[in-house]
């Protein structure tokens, strides 16, 4: 690693509020992306800089099928000039569309979206829209990361493009996918038992997945390494006791 492995994150910072079904009130905690990204490169010794939206106040709801959210309080969409220049890799994962990514100038920087904000429609639990930026803000991406769901709101030009770059798709308990110049690599999924949600679990993939990159790591290591180290962290979460099920990465 040398000066140049310097990562830059625009993400944000929420309060997440976390309900059961039966609309029981489970956590109440200030965490949001961005609390799971600077916590994984922080352990992994990662240096990095981040531009962060504080206000944003989330609801989740915690169901048998996953955890679904809503954004609550919402600010003005963010359109800011940002100095990247010295950040060889960039990290974006949002809550929602808070970030206007068509303002920043990513210079040459390795950009790496997860694009689960621009694809979620923050006032309704779990539903989806199409990210209507994906043709303009796609030619600055070099890796783009999403579930398999969420890659039907995504332009099917752009899919295909990311996969001659960098396209990973996760598809919870079937694994998760990586195209790397047209080329596929694939890693099963591990189970976690005894959990009662996966808060954290993606942004602590990706996160994961960039530190193993700048680690010189190549990319299907990479891949392997952060489902693994992503296990570790469910893991944790299943040892503190929360209630009996169980999920994949």
């Amino acid at each position: 690693m040398n000066k140049s492995d310097r990562v830059y994150i625009i993400s944000t910072r929420s309060r997440d509020i976390v309900i059961s079904e039966s609309g029981d009130l489970l956590e109440d905690s200030y965490r949001g992306p961005a609390y799971f990204l600077e916590r994984v490169f922080s352990k992994n010794f990662v240096p990095f800089d981040d531009a962060l939206c504080k206000s944003l106040e989330v609801e989740i709801l915690v169901t048998r099928d996953g955890e679904k959210g809503r954004v609550i309080k919402k600010p003005r969409q963010i359109r800011k000039t940002i100095d990247i220049k010295l950040a060889k890799w960039v990290v974006v994962s949002t809550v929602s569309d808070e970030w206007d990514l068509s303002s920043v100038d990513f210079h040459n920087s390795l950009v790496f979206l997860d694009i689960q904000g621009y694809v979620r429609d923050g006032d309704f639990f779990g539903r989806k829209k199409n990210w209507l930026a994906a043709e303009e803000v796609s030619k600055s991406i070099f890796c783009l990361k999403g579930t398999r769901e969420e890659m039907r709101y995504i332009p099917k030009t752009v899919v295909e493009e990311q996969k001659k770059k960098m396209l990973i798709i996760t598809d919870g308990i079937f694994g998760v996918e990586l195209f790397y110049n047209s080329q596929r690599y694939f890693v099963p999924s591990n189970v976690v038992e005894g959990l009662r949600d996966t808060i954290g679990a993606g942004d602590t993939f990706f996160a994961e997945y960039v530190s193993g990159l700048i680690n010189n790591l190549e990319p299907e290591r990479a891949l392997a390494r952060a489902v693994n180290e992503t296990s570790d962290f469910l893991s944790q979460k299943s040892s503190l006791g929360l209630v009996e099920g169980s999920k994949r990465v």
